[in-house]
Order: C-alpha cells, then structure tokens, then sequence
C-alpha cells in the first residue's frame, strides 16, 4: 500500500503533492540518472522537477504510472523492500494492474482498453527501502533508486 500511495501522490494533484515530503527523513537518499540526493529537501525538489517532466506542458502530454509488478521482502529488522515496475503512458491517472494486486476501484489489466496500453511511453523500475518512522505503523523512505528507459 505503501507504494500505491506514493504513484497516487506523484501522479495525483498539485494539491496533494507538498505531502510527498512526509514519506522521507532528513538522511533519505534518492539516486536517479546516475546521481544521489540526500535529504527530504533535496529529494521532493528532484522529484518536483521529474514530475513537471512526466507532466508536459498540457494534459494531453501527461504521463502516468502502471505498476505491473510488485515484489516485497523484508530489509533489514524491521524494514521493508519494495521493488516496483512497470510503464508510463500517456493519460491522467495512476493505474495498478499486477498480477494478484488489486488496489480499490482501479482496473486489473484486462479490463483495460487497448487503447491504454497503445499509448506507452516508457519503462520504470523503482527499488523503495522503508523504515519504521517515529510514529507506530508509520514508514518511511530511507533509500530509493528510479530507473527509467524509454518504449
């Protein structure tokens, strides 16, 4: 749920971006495109900045996640991994369609229309190490790495 969270933020409105600063600590690290960011500051303007990128310059240029697959594993003694993949399409709306994973209201993947899946526009692979927070039941984001290639 974690993860699903997270795409709903990033692919979600300007309103609720300013809370993607919660899911990182001061000493979080974030690597993409062979470089590091350290620290919730660091990591929401990088990913700010990635996030006008996905956006374009109209909403007939966003482009949104499909998580695909999802493999979780524990990290460490009370961590977690979450290794996220999938591809980014052209459209307005995060989608999960992994096998055996289905988030509330949203469409496995063969109920989605061809047209969809027609307007891929690249390919993701993101590795989340969580970390118990300061509150019970609370994580967050200690490392992450972002990997993007095109279709």
């Amino acid at each position: 749920m974690l993860a699903v969270h997270y795409y709903m933020i990033f692919d979600g409105s300007d309103a609720q971006w300013c809370h993607m600063k919660s899911f990182y600590k001061p000493n979080s690290i974030f690597s993409f495109s062979g470089e590091t960011h350290v620290g919730k500051i660091d990591i929401f303007d990088t990913l700010s900045r990635i996030r006008q990128m996905l956006k374009g310059n109209s909403p007939c240029e966003k482009i949104a996640h499909v998580m695909e697959k999802v493999y979780c594993c524990t990290h460490g003694e009370e961590g977690m991994s979450v290794q996220v993949s999938g591809s980014f399409i052209v459209g307005n709306e995060f989608l999960v369609c992994a096998d055996g994973f289905r988030a509330e209201g949203m469409p496995s993947i063969d109920e989605l229309s061809p047209d969809i899946l027609s307007n891929q526009a690249g390919h993701f692979q993101e590795d989340f190490f969580f970390e118990p927070g300061t509150a019970m039941g609370c994580y967050v984001i200690s490392k992450q790495e972002l990997h993007i290639s095109e279709t």
